[in-house]
């Protein structure tokens, strides 16, 4: 009987387990590529540009990778506790709106989540980085500034430039180059409000205060074009491009002009739900991706 009886709670421990590392990848997969990788990226490049780096590299991007999950996991599940009212009219595949865990167990895991983030941030050196990052989030998801466009605006540069020094001081000092590449990574997160021209339904039934619902669908689309390409423009001006190998300095740089430019053409051609979060998903992956591959150019 005994035995019977450890054998049920061990499996039950090993379904509550399962069923833990299933909810976070439901609240984390829409946005954990494009959030993940560009983090794992960046480390990498960095550990390449330190002249002596003291880590192993395959243990850097393991820690780099629980750490950038605990950080997406802890905001994903604050901000979709607060705005369930938003998800079942926009997203209601996500877990709140399907009834796979409670508004209270969303929040009763972001504390626990939290304590997890910032016990590995300690142990790795960025605690200050995790404090920081948390600080955001509760102001972004429980303190209402998601309701706000210039709060989200905020939210999101801020957030982004402490993930990223987050994710080059685990390689190692961040120094002058760390700084001007996590400057131009953070500086992408500007065009955030574009991802709101999927939205405005929902947004509007809300009441949250977005920049389409501000000044409008089409001077939002021409507004976030003109900052794309301008966005190129201060890249190529803030990074070493002269230092990169065999003179493909301007020719990244034209890249990555190339790229913003189709993307804005994108989002004033091609209007719709659908179309929008195309573009935008587009742009977090080429606009993160593309001045990280500048890092590897200076290798």
């Amino acid at each position: 009987m005994a035995t019977v009886t450890a054998e049920s709670v061990y499996l039950r421990s090993l379904r509550r387990v399962w069923f833990e590392m299933k909810l976070s990848f439901q609240f984390n997969a829409n946005d954990g590529l494009e959030y993940m990788f560009p983090m794992t990226v960046c480390t990498l490049g960095a550990w390449l540009n330190i002249n002596e780096p003291d880590r192993p590299l395959l243990l850097l991007l393991f820690v780099n990778t629980a750490l950038a999950w605990l950080a997406l996991y802890s905001h994903t599940l604050s901000n979709q506790s607060s705005g369930m009212a938003e998800d079942l009219i926009n997203k209601p595949y996500r877990p709140i709106p399907r009834g796979l865990v409670t508004v209270r167990g969303a929040n009763v895991r972001f504390v626990a989540v939290s304590f997890l983030f910032l016990s590995l941030s300690l142990l790795w050196g960025v605690l200050w980085a995790a404090i920081s990052a948390l600080g955001w989030v509760v102001l972004h998801n429980y303190l209402g500034w998601h309701r706000n466009w210039f709060g989200r605006q905020v939210f999101n540069v801020a957030v982004t430039f402490t993930s990223y020094a987050m994710a080059w001081r685990l390689a190692g000092p961040v120094g002058e180059v760390g700084w001007r590449w996590i400057s131009v990574l953070a500086a992408a997160q500007t065009v955030i409000f574009l991802q709101d021209l999927r939205d405005v339904d929902g947004d509007a039934e809300t009441q949250r205060r977005t920049v389409p619902l501000v000044i409008g669908d089409w001077p939002t689309r021409i507004l976030g074009a003109g900052m794309l390409l301008g966005l190129a423009v201060f890249a190529s001006w803030m990074l070493p491009i002269d230092r990169f190998m065999a003179d493909l300095g301007p020719w990244w740089a034209a890249g990555y002009g190339v790229g913003c430019a189709l993307i804005a053409a994108h989002f004033l051609v091609y209007r719709g739900p659908s179309d929008d979060d195309r573009a935008y998903r587009a742009y977090q992956l080429f606009g993160h991706g593309w001045p990280i591959l500048g890092l590897f150019l200076m290798s």
